[in-house]
């Protein structure tokens, strides 16, 4: 029996059929035949990562969760009773109260910068994505932008998985040049954000950019989603 979906237009062979007509595809198979065993073969081995990765991003759902409710506890009680706080711990700190000051200031320098970084880091490799989005015409620029802004506080992925999705999507289509170009928007994105994060950090606080990064990564790996802000403290 036929599968319905391949009348559709939505089956495997009649995106096969779709793909074989992109010119990127053509310069690298001649023959279809080819291009079809090639398809096939790795889009097993695809499909196994993908469901391997889903799988683990699922087990990691309710460490995820956790994470950030206590981010977002600690950030309240920081806002909330902040002050009571520091109070509670100069008394059984033992320093002398000049040095308790000065550390408790390099501390917040240090933190304010490192939060100001990530930001402007952020905004900038989300707002190269979406000129890249803009002067390519590729659909949903706006929402693109938004999810870039989100993905780039996540230094391990960063924006990369937005404009990814664009490079495929434009290769699907057939407009192979414009996903070359959109591979160097995104390439222009993770130079931004080297350039802009130590920038920023160095012109709040003394702290080495090399060792703020290593430190940011360290933290993460130690103490989750937190660690973006305790690690260079």
């Amino acid at each position: 029996a036929v599968s319905p979906y391949v009348n559709s237009g939505v089956g495997v062979d009649s995106w096969l059929s779709r793909a074989e007509e992109i010119p990127s595809v053509r310069w690298f198979f001649d023959d279809p035949e080819d291009f079809r065993a090639f398809a096939e073969e790795n889009g097993k081995k695809l499909m196994v990562s993908v469901s391997h990765g889903a799988t683990g991003a699922i087990a990691a759902l309710p460490g995820i969760a956790l994470q950030l409710t206590l981010s977002l506890l600690t950030c309240f009680f920081l806002l909330l009773e902040g002050d009571r706080l520091r109070k509670w711990s100069s008394e059984r700190i033992p320093l002398d109260p000049e040095t308790q000051s000065d550390l408790s200031r390099k501390l917040n320098d240090i933190a304010y910068s490192s939060f100001l970084s990530m930001f402007f880091a952020a905004l900038a490799q989300s707002g190269v994505v979406f000129l890249g989005f803009l002067v390519l015409k590729v659909p949903f620029a706006m929402l693109a932008l938004g999810l870039a802004f989100l993905f780039a506080w996540i230094p391990i992925f960063g924006v990369t998985p937005v404009w990814a999705a664009a490079v495929v999507g434009l290769f699907l289509s057939g407009r192979s040049g414009a996903a070359f170009a959109m591979i160097g928007f995104g390439l222009v994105a993770g130079v931004v954000d080297n350039i802009v994060r130590p920038w920023v950090i160095r012109g709040r606080s003394d702290l080495h950019p090399l060792v703020s990064l290593v430190a940011i990564f360290g933290a993460i790996e130690l103490f989750g989603i937190l660690g973006v802000l305790v690690g260079p403290i």
